[in-house]
C-alpha cells in the first residue's frame, strides 16, 4: 500500500477520478517479495516531474521496504473475485 501510494503522489495515480495522470512518473520495483536481494543492488527506479518529489518519495520507499536475514513467504496475488453474486473467494 505504502508504495501505490507514494507512485500515486508522484502523478502516476489519482486521488478522484478528475486528477490528471503524469504520464511519465512512476516506480519500478527490480524486485518482488522474497527475492534475494545482494548488498548495493537497485530496488527501485523512481520517475519524477521533479527532484523534490523523488527525494520525499525514495525516503518512503526506503521506510516500506524491509530486507531481512531469511526468506519469506510470497503473499497471494488474488485474494478473492468479485462477480453479480458478491465477493467469492479465489481458488487456484
Amino acid at each position: 500500500l505504502a508504495i501505490g501510494n507514494a507512485a500515486r503522489d508522484l502523478g502516476a495515480g489519482r486521488y478522484v477520478k478528475t486528477d490528471t495522470l503524469d504520464l511519465h512518473a512512476g516506480i519500478v520495483l527490480a524486485k518482488k517479495v522474497g527475492e534475494k536481494v545482494e548488498e548495493g543492488e537497485c530496488l527501485a527506479t523512481i520517475y519524477a516531474a521533479d527532484i523534490v518529489r523523488a527525494t520525499e518519495v525514495g525516503t518512503r520507499l526506503l521506510q516500506a521496504i524491509e530486507i531481512g536475514d531469511h526468506a519469506v513467504g510470497v503473499p497471494p496475488l488474488i485474494y478473492g473475485i468479485v462477480d453479480k453474486d458478491g465477493l467469492q473467494p479465489y481458488m487456484p
